[in-house]
């Protein structure tokens, strides 16, 4: 199949499969040639496409005569039992404060298994699933405590939050915090309205959070890509560059924190229509915000500069 999807040809499998068993493409349009069929032989096709949004959208795409829990295959892919507990109290006439603590425990999370190493096929059932198969059953927990605070008086309105949490994942071999695992998370937010006309509004918003985990470089070695399979010759071949990655997301990116200002005037062009001006400044104190590290290159890529902006919006 290597040597025919080079030259843009469909893999055998596909090629010798009579009557449009399998098709092979674009993911786009499988789904589009999916639909279709479905649609128009209601009678011959259960209305689902499995892995069109199973474990976050799959390589692989079926359909069926009957419902896909009756071939055995699984269509509750995310399960987790929620608890929630909070409350909401009125400190002053102007002052409310909301709590609220949570915990997810996940029981079945579908993901990509990251420790495949053999083929799924007969000739490897003596090895265990966790090497074997393409997707794997993941548990963890998100835990966690918010609090917000907020003030509104006339043309003044405050907000302030707080958030600590945990977000942990078990594979089955490690026990790994995910991409998404913020401990701390800070946000203000102002609003005031003023003016003659009460056609002016300032408003700011500063964001703090801790870094988010990452999977740390080990080291580089030189991965031959073998083009041409078992006839490539390595002593003659340029390599690529190769990652040695470190544990699973047992680094932390550093802290991120922004400013961004926004004043507004709006006026009024008619009875039904109205014209906004805006001056935007996003990172006001031009903080340094990593937003990738590029491990080829060995280089820093940061999030947005100092930077202003005017928009113009005119609705009618």
């Amino acid at each position: 199949c290597f040597d025919r999807m080079k030259t843009e040809k469909s893999p055998a499998c596909v090629f010798n499969c009579p009557n449009d068993a399998l098709l092979y493409g674009k993911r786009r349009d499988l789904i589009k040639e999916a639909r279709r069929r479905i649609y128009e032989k209601p009678d011959l096709y259960f209305d689902q496409i499995y892995g069109e949004h199973e474990a976050g959208g799959t390589g692989w795409l079926y359909l069926s005569p009957v419902p896909f829990e009756q071939l055995g295959m699984n269509t509750k892919l995310q399960k987790s039992n929620h608890a929630i507990l909070g409350f909401e109290f009125d400190l002053t006439k102007r002052f409310n404060l909301n709590i609220e603590t949570y915990i997810k425990d996940n029981v079945q999370l579908t993901n990509i298994n990251r420790n495949k190493l053999y083929d799924d096929t007969g000739d490897n059932q003596d090895k265990p699933e966790y090497l074997r198969k393409d997707f794997i059953i993941e548990t963890g927990k998100a835990y966690g405590i918010d609090f917000l605070l907020k003030y509104d008086y006339k043309r003044l309105y405050l907000w302030a939050t707080y958030s600590l949490g945990w977000v942990t994942r078990y594979d089955g071999v490690i026990k790994y915090p995910p991409h998404f695992d913020r401990r701390h998370n800070v946000n203000l937010v102002a609003s005031y309205t003023f003016g003659k006309d009460l056609n002016w509004e300032f408003s700011t918003r500063w964001n703090l959070g801790s870094g988010f985990p990452f999977t740390q470089t080990q080291g580089f070695y030189e991965k031959i890509p073998f083009y041409d399979g078992i006839n490539t010759d390595y002593t003659r071949v340029n390599g690529e560059l190769g990652i040695v990655y470190g544990p699973l997301n047992q680094g932390r990116l550093p802290y991120y924190h922004r400013l961004d200002i926004n004043l507004k005037k709006t006026i009024a062009t008619g009875q039904n229509s109205q014209l906004e001006i805006a001056l935007s400044i996003t990172n006001v104190y031009n903080r340094k915000n990593i937003f990738y590290f590029d491990r080829i290159r060995y280089e820093r890529v940061d999030q947005l500069p100092f930077m202003p902006s005017v928009s113009v919006n005119w609705t009618f």
